[in-house]
């Protein structure tokens, strides 16, 4: 099912580029759109409701009880989401640095999904935060309260969450003095994805070094990348741990916000688009030697990979093959692996598979023929043979009648020849006269009438 979901994906792509034709400049600068479009994803929060428990904006004038802008924020926690702040910026730089549009792509397009899905639970949500409604009515206050009892515009809404944005950078973190939560942190996704961004850009550097010669290469540039993922690690658990331990955040909320953030940025689904989307860029006109229309297949992303044993032909066989896409393993499994390639061909073993089913296929097909054939022969027998009863059918209906016709002329003959002799003999009777019969009868009955007389008298 996932291979499917991946061929419309990519089908869906390439008839946007075929009906669209997106120019370069648009290409390179969708992604950001799109994430800074998932961004204002805190809209989702502004749903007017019943009870003022929902989000807090800071309003465009100045309000006089307007607690809510202290901080409370502990120096840890402050310090953490200091350093997460920078995170963005160090990943666009090193992304820069690196020239791997594909990293770009999708580092933005994870991060537009991630908060557009984070307005859309937002919108759909609303729960109160992990500090209760008595907190959250001390930091409101009154003209905080009054605010979320009126109505308010779409866009004076979107004003509010602009100003709040802009001065939480100097009034003490107080973009997060709000009274609402959804069902996974925001902020904890997000630093997952920079995180993994950064050890992703971290191992490219260290590959990089190790593709080099050793008069070009930097021996601390390995070292500096190891440094780097550890403090990734260090800080991703931070991010994780403190918001809970302080009341900020909800444990159950902060442990979604790591699954839906994994789940996002290592989908085999985006990992397809992101290549497509890159691919799609003529090669003179990429930014990194890796948007070729043909990727060489990692050696990582062999049968060996997979644990499995190499069939005869198999480095032929991916020699010839292609990475549509691959998905960053994570740190705690990723010994000597560090990414997972999606390949057009299937493996040694599938491979080895359909060409058995195909062999047995050819076999069925043949025997079919085979079959259809004798069918085919039997059946041309058999109209053969009616065929042939029909002729001697027909001959023994003909010789029949040839018979019949034969005994009616005989007996016609026959009856003919009777009537001819009958009739010569009557012709001839009448032209002898009275015969001698005729004669000896007449002279009989003649002596005969003397004695009748003499008798009677």
């Amino acid at each position: 099912m996932a291979e499917s979901r991946a061929h419309r994906v990519l089908a869906w792509l390439q008839c946007c580029e075929d009906l669209l034709l997106i120019p370069k400049a648009v290409r390179a600068r969708a992604p950001m759109s799109a994430a800074i479009a998932g961004l204002a994803q805190k809209a989702g929060n502004l749903v007017p409701t019943s009870e003022p428990q929902t989000l807090h904006p800071w309003g465009g004038c100045a309000r006089r009880d307007a607690r809510w802008l202290s901080s409370d924020v502990g120096f840890m926690s402050l310090l953490l989401e200091s350093i997460t702040d920078i995170l963005p910026i160090l990943c666009v730089g090193l992304i820069w640095r690196l020239g791997d549009i594909r990293l770009w792509c999708q580092t933005t397009f994870a991060g537009a999904l991630l908060m557009t899905l984070k307005g859309f639970v937002s919108w759909a949500t609303v729960v109160p935060d992990a500090q209760g409604w008595k907190a959250c009515k001390d930091r409101l206050g009154i003209d905080g309260l009054r605010y979320f009892r009126e109505d308010r515009l779409v866009a004076d809404m979107l004003a509010d969450i602009l100003l709040l944005e802009v001065r939480g950078f100097w009034f003490a973190r107080s973009r997060r003095r709000l009274c609402a939560d959804t069902m996974f942190s925001g902020g904890t996704s997000l630093s997952v994805l920079f995180c993994t961004s950064l050890c992703e850009a971290s191992i490219m550097l260290s590959s990089g070094t190790s593709q080099r010669g050793a008069e070009e290469a930097d021996a601390l540039l390995p070292a500096i990348a190891q440094c780097m993922r550890y403090l990734l690690v260090a800080l991703t658990v931070g991010n994780l741990v403190v918001p809970v331990l302080e009341g900020a955040q909800r444990a159950e909320a902060v442990a979604l916000g790591v699954v839906v953030a994994v789940a996002v940025c290592n989908s085999p689904v985006l990992a397809l688009a992101v290549d497509a989307w890159c691919r799609s860029w003529p090669v003179e006109d990429a930014a990194a030697p890796g948007l070729a229309d043909t990727t060489p297949l990692s050696p990582t992303s062999t049968a060996a990979l997979m644990g499995c044993a190499r069939f005869t032909g198999e480095e032929d066989m991916e020699h010839n093959l292609v990475d549509l896409g691959k998905v960053l393993i994570p740190p705690p499994w990723s010994v000597g692996r560090e990414y997972c390639y999606l390949r057009q061909h299937p493996l040694p073993e599938a491979s080895a598979q359909k060409g058995v089913m195909q062999q047995l296929l050819a076999i069925l097909r043949q025997s079919q023929e085979q079959l259809a054939k004798k069918e085919q022969k039997k059946l041309e027998m058999l109209k053969k043979e009616q065929a042939d009863e029909l002729v001697s059918a027909q001959r023994s209906d003909r010789f029949a009648e040839q018979r019949i016709q034969e005994a009616l002329s005989d007996q016609q003959r026959m009856l003919n020849s009777r009537a001819r002799r009958k009739r010569t003999q009557t012709l001839d009777f009448r032209q002898s006269g009275p015969s001698a019969d005729g004669l000896l009868l007449a002279s009989a009955m003649n002596a005969m009438k003397p004695s009748r007389s003499e008798g009677f008298l």
